[in-house]
């Protein structure tokens, strides 16, 4: 970093995770976010990136099991009603 400085050329110290986790820029910027997962409980990561001042983006939830969302895609989006979907998990389709 001194002979790149010396030279005038921009640069940085490759940084670790802990590092960017206390870095008062990232601070700043609020690059890190928590969130509630529910297999695991209280997370913190990187969070939306890049962050727009009228559509800010969020971390809203971790992982979720698999199916988790079945009801919000097949009752929700595509209409199909609670008979239909006794079917399909009865079938184990879902």
């Amino acid at each position: 970093m001194e002979a790149f400085n010396r030279e005038k050329v921009p640069c940085c110290q490759v940084m670790t995770s802990a590092d960017m986790a206390t870095d008062p820029h990232y601070r700043a910027r609020e690059v890190h976010a928590e969130w509630d997962d529910p297999q695991v409980g209280p997370v913190r990561g990187t969070g939306a990136t890049p962050q727009f001042s009228e559509t800010p983006g969020r971390v809203w939830r971790g992982s979720v099991p698999v199916g988790n969302d079945n009801e919000l895609i097949y009752r929700d989006l595509l209409g199909v009603d609670d008979g239909e979907l006794a079917v399909l998990r009865e079938r184990r389709v879902i």
